[in-house]
């Protein structure tokens, strides 16, 4: 994968590492990401379960807010 800085690939990780602990999931087989820098809507899967969620990240691509979704 290629990120175009550090902050994008921190925010990346962040959000792959919170997923997993939500789920319970050893790993992520596809994760969608719609949104911009307010905040962006996520939908993970792993085989036939699906994950969905809110997040948003302060400017050093830490997650600052985090919302599991219906």
């Amino acid at each position: 994968m290629f990120f175009c800085c550090d902050v994008c690939l921190t925010q990346f990780r962040r959000l792959v590492a919170r997923i997993e602990a939500e789920t319970g999931w050893p790993t992520i087989d596809a994760l969608e990401i719609e949104g911009d820098r307010r905040g962006r809507r996520c939908t993970a899967s792993y085989g036939s379960q699906s994950y969905r969620a809110t997040v948003a990240f302060n400017a050093q691509g830490e997650i600052r807010a985090f919302a599991n979704l219906p």
